[in-house]
């Protein structure tokens, strides 16, 4: 089920949802940083307790190999998850580490093998109004789809609280996916969008990704041969 926000912006009452559109690249961004990071961008699955498909978003590998760091409105209430990553292959989310339900982010581990994925990095210098940034999800499975566009600005949301807020389309079902600069350092976390408003986005600045509660709690272990459509 989709979370609702309410709000208004300029002179128009607006629903937020987890999220989003369709958007293509545009120039100034090396192939090689794109591929680097739609390598450490995953899918997640999420299923409950009994198994069964449940929702789906996105998320990435984050500072160490095997941290993955995506919303909390994605992972959070999981009984079991599963990540597929650049090559195809799955696996078993293992647990969660910490979580933050007010920022709607959370850390987990997954359990593959040491060094079998490539991470990202966080930014140094905070991004500014015009600054180019991209955007990496898994709208509706369909894996490592990229979105660009620009900073509007850096502001607080109600309910959402400090946000980066960009005119990158990112697609419906990319809650949890990186938002990087042109050089493929983290600026945040795509997490939310503008219900009838396609050029306006929210990601949750890497600068709240410190300071989670730490909340050691482990996953089932499941071996699934469906996968859930949709996002949640």
């Amino acid at each position: 089920m989709k979370k609702i926000i309410l709000i208004h912006v300029a002179l128009a009452a607006c629903a937020i949802v987890f999220l989003l559109h369709d958007s293509g690249m545009s120039a100034g961004w090396t192939a090689q940083t794109v591929r680097r990071v739609q390598r450490a961008t995953v899918t997640v699955y999420v299923f409950d307790v009994t198994g069964k498909p449940v929702g789906q978003g996105s998320g990435f590998f984050f500072r160490e190999y095997g941290h993955l760091i995506t919303n909390y409105h994605v992972l959070g209430r999981a009984s079991a998850a599963r990540v597929k990553t650049f090559d195809g292959s799955v696996f078993n989310v293992k647990s969660i580490i910490a979580r933050d339900k007010r920022d709607d982010v959370l850390e987990a581990l997954v359990d593959m093998p040491y060094g079998s994925a490539p991470y990202l990095v966080p930014s140094g210098p905070s991004p500014r109004p015009g600054d180019p940034l991209l955007v990496t999800g898994s709208p509706l499975g369909v894996a490592r789809v990229v979105s660009t566009g620009r900073v509007i600005e850096i502001a607080p949301i109600p309910e959402l609280g400090k946000c980066i807020v960009h005119d990158a389309r990112a697609a419906r079902g990319s809650s949890g996916g990186p938002v990087v600069n042109q050089a493929g350092e983290v600026i945040g976390m795509e997490t939310a969008g503008l219900v009838g408003r396609p050029n306006i986005d929210f990601a949750i600045p890497v600068e709240r990704f410190s300071g989670f509660t730490s909340c050691y709690r482990e996953l089932q272990t499941i071996e699934a041969t469906a996968y859930p459509k949709g996002s949640p």
